[in-house]
């Protein structure tokens, strides 16, 4: 988070982007998950071209998920309602639009707990509507993903007041994995290079099932990160550990309707890790939903490690679910005992 905010700061010429805090205590922040206080000078604002443009932002579809769905919800409110009301200020997450022809130039403003904690406020003040366009569209992907770190952190900490203690002392000690993994988890299956934790949640419509998966193999050549080696190892695994409540069934890849997507990335706890997100189903029955994971070397062990989480939640939204699932896996880290065990302790 901290790297987007300063390539906003570096690459913004005519424009000023601060990051600030009003008080050293701060109460928690409200607000639904994946929700976004969107407040504009008038309601016509909200309703026009200015509206138009923030809604495009929010209504981003999720990557690989049964049915489509946005990315956030716009809540809009008058920005004169929002510094009158303390209950709206508190809202994690608030984008800002200020049109005024007094201005000389257009700028972001970047504002981390100023009201609440965690809360990103994001702050455009602009002359004209055309600067607030031009603004915009050069700066979007960076202020999505900001938004979306809030919301991890959010849910980071939330599991963190009630983690599975005896689950996570065994991805440490077995597997040298470091990993949060909330309360009501439970070990499905463990072998000596794959483990599967999962949750199931009964209800009277349809079970919700979510669960991780961590499994590594010995590191060869930098080829094992290719996608298609990926989904390769991926099938051998879940084929051989999770089967399916029909005999002969077990989980694999589904590729035919939404192909898994990859994406490199240097911003996973480990460093540089591979991005997958697909949709699984089981073989020879009728389950399947979203998963993702990442893929990233343990070089100490000389291994490469996969951490995985994937939902079964048929016929309802998923986004909630699946953006708990990538906020705990990256929370991954290798773990190395004799390390942890060299770190001074806090006097």
């Amino acid at each position: 988070m901290k790297k987007l905010l300063t390539v906003i700061i570096v690459f913004l010429s005519l424009i000023t982007a601060t990051s600030c805090s009003k008080s050293s205590s701060k109460k928690s922040s409200t607000g639904g998950t994946l929700e976004v206080l969107v407040a504009t000078d008038s309601h016509e604002q909200w309703n026009g071209k200015i509206g138009d443009t923030i809604r495009s932002l929010f209504a981003r579809y999720i990557p690989c998920l049964p049915m489509p769905e946005e990315s956030f919800t716009p809540l809009p409110i008058l920005s004169k309602t929002l510094y009158e009301n303390d209950m709206y200020k508190a809202h994690h997450n608030i984008f800002i639009v200020s049109i005024d022809p007094k201005l000389t130039k257009p700028s972001i403003n970047l504002e981390r707990n100023y009201w609440a904690e965690p809360q990103l406020i994001i702050h455009f003040s602009c002359p004209s509507d055309t600067s607030f366009f031009c603004l915009f569209n050069q700066y979007y992907p960076s202020l999505y993903e900001l938004y979306r770190e809030v919301e991890k952190d959010r849910i980071q900490k939330l599991f963190t007041s009630n983690p599975a203690k005896e689950i996570i002392t065994k991805l440490q000690s077995k597997y040298g994995i470091d990993m949060l993994i909330p309360g009501g988890f439970t070990v499905a299956r463990e072998e000596e290079n794959f483990i599967w934790i999962r949750q199931t949640i009964h209800r009277r419509k349809q079970d919700t099932e979510t669960g991780f998966l961590v499994y590594y193999r010995p590191y060869t050549d930098t080829a094992q990160f290719n996608g298609k080696n990926i989904i390769r190892t991926r099938d051998s695994i879940t084929r051989k550990y999770i089967p399916g409540a029909v005999e002969g069934s077990y989980m694999a890849t589904s590729v035919d309707v939404i192909p898994p997507q990859f994406k490199r990335t240097s911003k996973f706890s480990t460093g540089f890790a591979v991005e997958t997100r697909g949709l699984w189903k089981v073989v020879n029955d009728f389950m399947g939903g979203p998963f993702i994971s990442y893929t990233f070397a343990d070089t100490k062990r000389q291994r490469i490690v996969t951490v995985e989480g994937y939902l079964y939640h048929p016929n309802s939204e998923q986004r909630k679910y699946m953006l708990q699932i990538e906020s705990l896996l990256n929370t991954a880290k290798v773990y190395d005992e004799q390390e942890q065990q060299n770190v001074p302790t806090k006097k």
